[in-house]
């Protein structure tokens, strides 16, 4: 039987420090504390799409379980921000030019109303897979933000996770 096989069979890999059998999804070896570094094939594609994408997002990955986060912004929260930001430099050059006192109270207004109306300033995405189970897409906030990543788990998904 090769490692491979035993791994598939049992769940269970060598430390790389010590080489005691430890489960796949142990964050570290109950022998010596070192961290398992096995992850699953899926998810070492998925870490390799992530690479290639023009989004920054962040993962943490352990075994057969992943947790990615991603932050984006639309055109409202984009020019909101900008009136928030620029009514902050209007404030205080409004202490020299009462002037631009009123052009920053009307800038915090209109900024304020498009981030309000973007509920926020950014959008958080979150995802979480876990390839134990049946359904491995556990949790996630946008299913079209997330669509390459949840084709590319089914497509590898195979009859024992």
């Amino acid at each position: 039987m090769t490692k491979t096989d035993h791994a598939a069979d049992f769940k269970m890999i060598p430390c790389p420090s010590c080489a005691w059998e430890i489960s796949i999804d142990a964050d570290a070896c109950p022998s010596c504390g070192a961290p398992n570094s096995w992850v699953h094939p899926t998810l070492r594609t998925i870490i390799d799409h992530i690479g290639t994408l023009d989004r920054v997002t962040k993962y943490e990955c352990r075994g057969r379980r992943m947790h990615l986060v991603s932050t984006s912004q639309n055109t409202r929260q984009i020019i909101g921000s900008f009136m928030m930001v620029a009514a902050m430099v209007l404030l205080v050059l409004g202490i020299f030019i009462p002037f631009l006192l009123g052009l920053a109270i009307l800038c915090i207004c209109v900024g304020g109303l498009l981030t309000l109306f973007g509920l926020s300033v950014f959008t958080r995405h979150e995802l979480t897979i876990d390839l134990r189970l049946s359904d491995p897409i556990v949790g996630t906030h946008d299913q079209r933000f997330w669509a390459d990543i949840v084709r590319i788990v089914k497509l590898h998904q195979g009859p024992n996770g």
